[in-house]
């Protein structure tokens, strides 16, 4: 009887041995808040995030027990609010998204484990001077450059299902490059700042 009671009692491992597959793929789906590091020269404009989101394919190379290599193109829109201005003239990014990421994980606890992830960010930001001229070619708002490469830590759970394995994660991104624009260096908006700095905020889970 005390054997059959421990049986009972004794919890189940789910997907036992997913983690040890050289490959596999998944889906994100994450809230984010994009923001722009840096102050404009008189402290009279201020740049605020407002919420946005972010979707993309999840691609994970296992490297051994604890290492996963990790790539998630993703696509996601935000808008940054440059305050004292119209706005309508406020950008409102969509940015193409290529993280490389290190995954560190802990030893599985039952079906639950951490892990914390770390790496690089290409990004590439679809609606940077669309739109953002009159005729006479000169900025309505302020324009930054396209590209940007960022720097990018974070930490989550993963949670075993039986059917998928469902990521809870947090990130953090700064940017590495200076996005103003050189070709509107002499622009009243660009004016404004010294240097601007990419930094973005996400919440995601993720579907593997």
């Amino acid at each position: 009887m005390p054997d059959a009671l421990n049986a009972q009692n004794k919890k189940s491992i789910l997907m036992p041995g997913y983690d040890n597959q050289p490959y596999h793929f998944g889906f994100i789906v994450g809230y984010n808040q994009m923001l722009l590091s840096g102050n404009s020269k008189d402290g009279t404009y201020n740049i605020t995030p407002s919420g946005g989101f972010t979707v993309g394919v999840v691609g994970n190379m296992r490297i051994n027990k604890y290492f996963d290599l990790r790539l998630i193109p993703t696509f996601s829109i935000g808008e940054r609010i440059l305050s004292n201005i119209d706005d309508n003239l406020n950008p409102t990014p969509s940015i193409i998204e290529i993280p490389l990421q290190i995954k560190y994980k802990s030893k599985r606890n039952y079906n639950t484990s951490a892990y914390i992830i770390a790496g690089a960010n290409y990004k590439i930001d679809m609606d940077s001077h669309k739109d953002y001229t009159n005729n006479d070619n000169d900025p309505i708002t302020l324009i930054l450059k396209r590209n940007d490469i960022a720097a990018e830590i974070g930490a989550g759970f993963d949670f075993y299902t039986g059917f998928f394995k469902l990521g809870i994660e947090v990130k953090m991104s700064y940017g590495l490059i200076n996005l103003i624009y050189d070709k509107y260096m002499n622009s009243d908006f660009t004016n404004m700042f010294d240097k601007l700095r990419s930094k973005t905020f996400q919440l995601s889970l993720t579907f593997e």
